[in-house]
């Protein structure tokens, strides 16, 4: 296991097991104050390694009392765990029939049943025994938690959540998504707060692809991009973040026309800006942005693109990116075929019949597009031309190390507004995955499950970045985990707290009459073993990514 997946799993575990913990907390408090019964708080997932037991519930015994132990009563030992069977009356108060040694069968069966309750004895009176009857379980599976309820769908006990009204068991289920939603604006709260150097200058427009929204706006090379919607733009992902927020909308880009100075020594600008001669113009940014393959000879312009132009807009593009390994002396044609030997200067195992792929990136498995062009400059890692959201290509100029932190006066504004950003932008990356968009904004796994979400965040702790960038992104992660934990829990799925939700509105909506306890778990049953499937399959694509040597960052 690399270096990097053991910190990913560490990590993956310090997010989003305090995210799932804080989430069950909601639950917690929520139950208590409705007066559920509250029988475990588990850290982690089963098998338990130890619990710690709280709580004083006072049980009343008499002579009638059944106490199944050799020495009958006088077997009771303070710390020992107990069943008691027994019923609970209208005032609140427990009475005891049989007192026996605890069974963990009887655990699952006091979950659901009003007459039977099982813990730790605290103490022993002549009339009564005192039993903490709520565990703190630490279990050893880290990621997550998980909150035990008295009677979910049995409304039998007093101090069952099956038991409260309708309001009190929806306050109860939404009160975790609540937290899950309330958190990003903590946490961002914090990052705005963190300083962070980065990498600033004059986002200056490179070339302008024809018939783009930029284009039709009037945007042209060697502008500089100012501000868009008021937002003062810096670099590249200042660009691209305001335009994905805006996709479909109209923005107001503000640039500034640029004036070339041809007699510009090596250390002066090569360009002059005039900041009184600012324009205003409105772009509306492409969901779909079109993609045309790259040809030598155009006969559709519309889908196609010649390769001397595609280049000048993105210098990766070729006519073929993969070569088939032949013989030496073999080789028909160089677009398309390689020599074994020359093969495995660059793939040692290659073998006859195997194809090669052009690649982009050293640490990737093929040629790269460079030593490519030397068998033939036609050749490319990709072979098509994507236009971006906009059709701008950009540079940056007067590059410089800038600081970037708010003072805690502005903080929390500034929170609120980067997660009303981060939003918009997880909304809008849904919606282009769903559409299909070929948007390069959009591009990467549209879910990741366990297994990517420890790659994404071992490949975050092994970066080479300064600590406080490594640790805006681990927070910006944690907040964006959180958002979805929210949105998907409030989703009507079964198995989930909006699946559960979704019983209660239906038993409000045909006047208090419940779906069967039976029929309501077979479905949330269903619902859990087809979410497992899913995580299986989301898993299954992180590790083929893996194993193919994609990264995130």
């Amino acid at each position: 296991m690399s270096t990097t997946l053991i910190y990913g799993l560490l990590l993956a575990v310090l997010i989003l097991g305090p995210l799932i913990i804080l989430h069950e907390f909601g639950h917690f408090f929520l139950a208590k104050f409705h007066k559920v019964k509250v029988l475990e708080f588990g850290f982690g997932f089963p098998p338990r390694a130890f619990g710690i037991w709280s709580g004083a519930t006072k049980i009343s015994t008499s002579s009638d009392t059944r106490f199944e132990f050799d020495d009958e009563r006088h077997g009771l030992r303070v710390g020992q765990m107990v069943t008691v069977i027994g019923r609970e009356w209208e005032d609140g108060s427990k009475e005891a029939a049989i007192v026996r040694p605890f069974d963990r069968k009887d655990a699952a069966v006091a979950q659901t049943s009003a007459s039977i309750f099982v813990g730790k004895l605290r103490r022993i009176d002549a009339n009564s025994i005192d039993i903490a009857d709520m565990v703190w379980s630490i279990n050893w599976l880290p990621v997550g938690g998980f909150v035990k309820l008295r009677g979910e769908e049995n409304p039998e006990a007093r101090d069952s959540l099956a038991g409260k009204s309708a309001l009190a068991r929806i306050s109860v289920i939404v009160a975790g998504v609540a937290v899950n939603a309330v958190l990003p604006f903590i946490i961002f709260t914090i990052v705005v707060m963190i300083p962070v150097q980065y990498i600033a200058g004059d986002v200056v427009v490179a070339n302008v692809l024809p018939g783009s929204p930029a284009y039709e706006a009037g945007v042209r090379p060697l502008q500089k991009i100012v501000a868009v919607d008021g937002q003062r733009i810096t670099n590249f992902n200042d660009l691209q973040s305001a335009v994905v927020r805006k996709l479909g909308e109209e923005s107001r880009w503000e640039v500034q026309r640029g004036i070339p100075d041809p007699f510009a020594r090596p250390t002066e600008p090569t360009v002059h800006y005039i900041e009184d001669d600012t324009q205003i113009v409105t772009v509306v940014a492409r969901w779909d942005p079109p993609r045309h393959d790259v040809v030598l000879d155009v006969d559709d312009p519309t889908t196609q693109v010649r390769l001397g132009v595609a280049r000048v807009y993105n210098p990766r593009v070729g006519i073929n990116d993969e070569l088939v390994v032949v013989a030496d002396g073999a080789v028909r044609d160089d677009l398309y075929e390689i020599g074994i030997s020359d093969a495995r200067e660059f793939v040692p195992g290659a073998e006859l019949g195997d194809t090669i792929p052009v690649v982009d990136r050293p640490d990737q498995t093929g040629i790269h597009y460079l030593d490519a062009r030397k068998f033939n400059l036609d050749l490319g890692s990709i072979t098509y031309l994507q236009e971006g959201a906009a059709g701008v290509q950009l540079q940056l100029q007067n590059p410089h190390i800038a600081s970037r932190g708010v003072p805690i006066t502005r903080a929390i504004p500034e929170g609120i507004k980067e997660t009303f950003e981060i939003i918009t932008l997880a909304r809008n990356s849904i919606f282009g995955a769903l559409s299909g968009s070929k948007n390069p904004q959009f591009e990467g796994p549209v879910a990741v499950g366990p297994v990517g979400l420890s790659q994404l965040s071992g490949e975050v702790a092994t970066a080479d970045i300064e600590v406080s960038a490594r640790l805006t992104i681990i927070l910006t992660l944690a907040a964006t985990l959180s958002i979805s934990l929210a949105v998907i829990n409030l989703l009507p799925i079964p198995g989930l707290d909006g699946g559960r939700l979704a019983f209660v509105l239906i038993e409000v909506v045909r006047g208090g009459k419940r779906v069967s306890p039976e029929k309501e778990n077979l479905v949330h049953l269903a619902g859990f073993v087809l979410l497992l499937a899913l995580i299986a399959v989301i898993s299954f694509s992180d590790i083929a990514r893996l194993i193919g040597g994609e990264r995130f960052l």
